[in-house]
């Protein structure tokens, strides 16, 4: 994450600290401008929420500026999305929120997946940040478990970036054909054939900005390798730029063009590995923490790259990441929580097979609802120019039954 400012009256080469989360980062004024890179590991050790920035420095003679502060949100969700009324019947709407955790442009409602109803067009009243519209729901319809969706097609105000994409079904190209399985279930890579250096596959997504590859461990005693690579010359983990190399007895290495950069522990089922690029610095996580920073700076577009040498060796759960990558059409930065529709009408309906009773008649009122209800008696029920008997049932619970009897001698018609 890159923080930056301007300054005025201060000398270029003059040292300013920003102040985050109670750490320091430095940068050197230069044309009356500077500019800090907070490191990933800083940034995912942020908690979800506010949080303030300080900017100090002072001049070539020691006056300090005053400290300039700004406050942040901190979300690793790019929006949220939410309903005011969840439960919407035949007649009623809804209001839904956009809650982006900064202002963004280039956000319409083609951006916008919507099931059980339709939408009006989103409005924003504060620059891009909160946005809404109204929910109609379809008529005729019952269903508890809709969502609204929001895609990848609109762009951060303070960096023109696109949000970060999770690949969670990336494409993959297999470089050698023998014995690999690619899942687009998990996103998963799999090698079925014998022998070893014969595998690999290469991703047809590009990382052209910031973004990262991760993978969740399953297995400890296969080898195999994962990483990112400018191009794919052949299926060998020493031809990734930037590797991951998982050995067969449980240890962890990196590799850069295949160049051993050294053994960093072990690794267990379930670590969730990554290689991440920050602006031009490549680094290596174990389960969110740092491990490596490589010297090697990277500059242009990174696939995903992989190896596979022993049979059985699988690369699970893969997610692919970046600033800018190409979205898939079944990708969302962001879904609502589930909402239920329910526009069939009317909920219950109530009949008399006798509607002009006189003296010493009786008429059958049956109650019938849409589906199957408990918990309702005559204590649910009132009743004009008589008395009813009993309610009861005989279809688990959706027709039900009772008896009416008029008062005596009274005469209405309504």
């Amino acid at each position: 994450m890159a923080i930056s400012g301007t300054t005025t009256g201060v000398e270029d080469g003059q040292v300013l600290t920003v102040t985050l989360n109670g750490k320091d980062y430095q940068a050197t004024v230069s044309g009356n401008a500077w500019s800090v890179a907070v490191p990933a590991a800083d940034v995912q050790a942020l908690a979800e929420g506010n949080h303030s920035v300080t900017a100090n420095v002072t001049n070539a003679v020691g006056v300090a500026a005053a400290e300039a502060s700004k406050a942040i949100i901190h979300s690793t969700a790019p929006l949220t999305i939410t309903l005011d009324d969840t439960a919407l019947t035949a007649g009623e709407t809804a209001t839904v929120t956009f809650t982006f955790h900064e202002a963004v442009t280039g956000f319409d409602n083609s951006d916008i997946t919507v099931e059980g109803g339709t939408l009006s067009t989103v409005t924003s009243a504060d620059d891009g940040i909160t946005w809404t519209a109204t929910f109609t729901p379809t008529a005729g319809i019952k269903d508890a478990t809709n969502l609204i969706k929001v895609g990848y097609d609109w762009t951060y105000v303070s960096s023109g970036n696109a949000p970060a994409v999770e690949q969670l079904n990336a494409a993959f190209t297999t470089v050698a054909p023998v014995g690999v399985t690619v899942s687009g279930i998990g996103n998963s890579i799999t090698k079925t054939a014998p022998s070893w250096h014969n595998a690999g596959t290469f991703s047809d997504q590009v990382i052209t900005a910031d973004g990262s590859v991760s993978t969740t461990v399953a297995e400890t005693n296969t080898a195999r390798t994962i990483g990112l690579s400018d191009s794919d010359t052949n299926l060998l983990y020493s031809s990734i730029d930037y590797a991951l190399r998982l050995r067969s007895d449980g240890s962890l290495s990196v590799y850069e063009n295949g160049d051993n950069r050294g053994w960093f522990g072990t690794y267990s089922s379930g670590d969730v590995l990554s290689v991440e690029r920050t602006g031009s610095t490549i680094t290596y996580l174990k389960n969110g923490s740092v491990f490596y920073t490589s010297t090697v700076a990277s500059t242009g577009d990174l696939h995903v790259d992989t190896s596979l040498s022993s049979e059985g060796a699988t690369l699970n759960d893969i997610v692919i990441k970046g600033d800018n990558l190409t979205a898939g059409a079944t990708d969302f930065t962001a879904n609502s929580a589930n909402f239920s529709v329910d526009t069939v009408s009317p909920p219950l309906t109530i009949t008399l097979d006798d509607t002009a009773l006189a003296a010493g008649e009786t008429a059958t009122v049956t109650f019938t609802f849409n589906d199957a209800v408990t918990g309702f008696d005559n204590s649910d029920i009132t009743v004009e120019g008589g008395t009813l008997s009993a309610v009861t049932s005989a279809d688990d619970g959706i027709t039900w039954t009772a008896t009416f009897t008029p008062t005596a001698d009274i005469s209405d018609s309504h």
